[in-house]
C-alpha cells in the first residue's frame, strides 16, 4: 500500500508539474494572440489612415451616360465639358492624374484623381451647381466610410421623417446642427424605439435640471437637441 501511494503521490507530482508547464504555455500563448491582435488593429488602421490619404484628391461623378465603346480619353471630355458647362472651369490634362470608370453596369460612376487637393476642393465646392441635374459629385469615400454611410442613411431619413434637419457628413450625421457618429446612434436605439422618443427623453432631461446638456460622446441617449 505505501509503494502503492508513493507512486500514486509521484504520479500526481508529475501532473502537476506538467499541468504548470501546460497552463504557462497557453498564457504565453494567449499573451501573443492579444500582442498580434494589437498589432493587425494598427496596421488595420494604419492601411485605412493611408487609404483615406490617397483618396484626398479624388471626386466620384454620378449619372453620366456611358457610351458604347468608351475609352478613358472620352471619359475625360466629357468630365472636362460638364466642369465647363455647370462650373465655368476649363480644367486641362495636367489637372488630372487620372479619369476612369468604376463598378460594374450601365453609366458606371466616374472616379476623378486630380493632381491637386486644391483643384479638387474647388469643384467640390461648387458640387451645388449640379443640383436638378443628373448629375451628383461627390468625395471619394474609403469602404469603411462607405458601409457607415450606408447605416447612416437610415437616421438620416428616420430624423427628416420626423422634421429635423439632417445630412451626413464623410462618416457622421448631422442633426440638427449637432454631429453624431454610428455607434453614439445605434447605441441610442437599443434603448428607444425612435429618434422622437431620444429626442423627447433628452428635454425630459432639461426639464429636470439647470446643467447644460452634454456633450453626444458622454452618453448615447442625448440626441437631438
Amino acid at each position: 500500500i505505501e509503494s502503492t501511494l508513493t507512486k500514486l503521490v509521484s504520479a500526481i507530482t508529475e501532473l502537476t508539474n506538467e499541468n504548470k508547464i501546460t497552463n504557462s504555455i497557453i498564457r504565453q500563448n494567449k499573451e501573443d494572440i492579444t500582442q498580434m491582435k494589437k498589432e493587425i488593429q494598427i496596421t488595420n488602421k494604419e492601411i485605412r489612415r493611408q487609404d483615406k490619404t490617397n483618396r484626398l484628391n479624388n471626386l466620384v461623378l454620378y449619372g453620366v451616360q456611358e457610351r458604347e465603346h468608351e475609352r478613358n480619353i472620352d471619359t475625360f471630355y466629357i468630365i472636362c465639358e460638364i466642369f465647363a458647362n455647370y462650373f465655368g472651369f476649363q480644367l486641362q490634362e495636367y489637372h488630372f492624374n487620372n479619369v476612369f470608370r468604376i463598378g460594374k453596369g450601365n453609366n458606371r460612376p466616374i472616379l476623378i484623381k486630380f493632381n491637386s487637393f486644391i483643384t479638387k476642393q474647388q469643384i467640390f465646392d461648387r458640387s451645388t451647381m449640379l443640383k436638378g441635374s443628373n448629375y451628383k459629385l461627390d468625395n471619394d469615400y474609403d469602404y469603411n466610410t462607405r458601409q457607415i454611410r450606408k447605416k447612416l442613411f437610415t437616421f438620416m431619413h428616420e430624423a427628416r421623417g420626423k422634421g429635423h434637419r439632417a445630412n451626413i457628413i464623410n462618416d457622421k450625421l448631422k442633426i440638427n446642427g449637432k454631429i453624431y457618429d454610428l455607434d453614439h446612434l445605434e447605441n441610442g436605439f437599443r434603448n428607444a424605439e425612435n429618434l422622437d422618443q431620444i429626442h423627447n427623453r433628452r428635454h425630459s432631461f432639461r426639464a429636470r435640471s439647470n446643467s447644460p446638456i452634454r456633450n453626444y460622446n458622454d452618453s448615447p441617449n442625448w440626441l437631438l437637441r
